[in-house]
């Protein structure tokens, strides 16, 4: 998969020096794909978009599938060739040995529970319910009547937890 990058400069990575432009696959309207853009921008990592809009099959190219057999975004295909897909182990890869990512184990384990929680209590039925509001108009909804009640509820939750981890995130 080499061919897919050229080396054009240098950013740091936990595994050294990461030496070519990172190609970010991922969908404008999906905040999965923007956590991986803007974890690449804070921590200066040369980065290209490619936009690949799933809802019209781009994802399934034959090009595509070769990065992620799963067919979705976003996705990565690191300077030294390899791809990674699924938004959060791209995060933790891509923060490994940064300010972003901690040292500890403890603190670590910390960061994954809210990404497994973010993933699973706010995706589904928070970021899914925007999505198919923000694009009602070009194809059928992605949830039904009875899974709002779901999301104002998850809603609920967000807020309250989010209280709580506010300090913690502004210093980041």
């Amino acid at each position: 998969m080499g061919q897919f990058l050229p080396v054009l400069c240098t950013a740091a990575t936990a595994e050294g020096t990461m030496a070519g432009l990172l190609k970010i696959y991922g969908q404008s309207d999906s905040g999965n794909c923007h956590k991986v853009k803007f974890t690449a921008d804070r921590l200066g990592i040369p980065n290209e978009w490619i936009e690949t809009n799933n809802m019209v099959g781009e994802a399934r190219t034959p090009e595509f599938l070769a990065i992620n057999a799963f067919a979705e975004v976003p996705a990565v295909v690191l300077p030294d060739g390899r791809p990674l897909w699924q938004s959060n182990a791209i995060v933790q890869y891509l923060a490994e040995g940064s300010e972003l990512l901690p040292d500890d184990a403890y603190s670590r384990a910390q960061v994954s529970a809210w990404q497994f929680w973010e993933q699973y209590s706010h995706e589904p039925y928070i970021a899914v319910c925007r999505a198919s509001f923000s694009s009602a108009a070009s194809r059928p909804p992605l949830w039904s009547p009875g899974g709002s009640s779901a999301a104002i509820g998850r809603s609920n939750s967000w807020r309250r937890i989010s209280r709580s981890v506010i300090g913690s995130w502004a210093s980041v």
